[in-house]
């Protein structure tokens, strides 16, 4: 990288993040780059190239690829699992950091893919990409890997010495919502439900507890909400940090902060 200029690392590396947490490093940050596995997370803010994850081809399964799974499904639960993180973050006013998310296209697929492309940016499109939070707070704007890493030598100057993502096997996830993580990757992305104006919901479906909702209210306040056509009589309702709370199906109260509604 340093004998050729690059100040930009992406490619493979991201499987390496995949192995460990089933998703992709959602920062860009200065890598070790060391060859021991357990250390090839590791920040090194001496490094003199960024490295920025991102997903393989879009619609592809691909076993070459460690067996990632790039469907465009499958790519909604796995942005999903940053939006929680991010959203709950910004409600508590977290740390400021970069934050980024990708997937690849290679020319040479021509249209093979393009149902799976078309159906995951429209989706992407239509609840996140230059949409605001009642905070203010732009979700998500399309950005090239130099658009990323100018924003991080941005943050690099106003925040000196502060870590932008760092990783060593044997370490605690590196991320606040497991929970809502690990609820995420045990499931299948089902759909969309219409639960009545500024509501977003999908619906999921797992091993564990078969139907699940992640649900917010797009505006400030409580807003109720009734899901008995989905689920008869009570209903838990979980934060993306396992909180649980149990109502009935008929009158669930959401707010900003996305939440995962199931069968009590």
């Amino acid at each position: 990288m340093k004998k050729y200029g690059y100040d930009i690392g992406i490619g493979n590396r991201p499987e390496i993040a995949i192995n460990f947490f089933g998703h992709i490093v959602w920062n860009p940050w200065r890598a070790r780059c060391l060859d021991m596995m357990s250390h090839a997370l590791e920040e090194d803010m001496s490094n003199g190239f960024v490295s920025i994850d991102h997903w393989a081809q879009i619609g592809m399964v691909d076993v070459s690829h460690g067996g990632v799974d790039c469907r465009s499904d499958s790519l909604k639960r796995q942005f999903l699992m940053l939006y929680v993180e991010w959203k709950y973050r910004e409600l508590r006013d977290y740390e400021d950091k970069v934050w980024s998310w990708g997937v690849v296209h290679h020319p040479n697929y021509g249209d093979r893919y393009n149902d799976e492309i078309e159906d995951f940016f429209g989706w992407l499109n239509k609840y996140f990409i230059n949409k605001k939070t009642p905070g203010g707070n732009v979700i998500a704007v399309y950005s090239t890997a130099s658009e990323v890493a100018d924003q991080y030598y941005e943050w690099e100057k106003t925040h000196p010495g502060s870590s932008s993502f760092s990783y060593v096997e044997g370490e605690p996830y590196p991320y606040i919502c497991e929970y809502s993580k690990d609820k995420l990757l045990d499931s299948e992305y089902v759909g969309e439900v219409n639960l009545g104006v500024d509501i977003v919901a999908f619906k999921f479906r797992s091993s564990s507890v078969k139907i699940f909702l992640l649900a917010w209210y797009n505006g400030k306040g409580v807003k109720k909400v009734d899901v008995s056509g989905i689920f008869n009589g009570k209903v838990y309702v979980i934060t993306p940090v396992g909180e649980k709370t149990q109502q009935d199906s008929s009158h669930v109260s959401l707010t900003e902060e996305p939440v995962f509604i199931e069968k009590a």
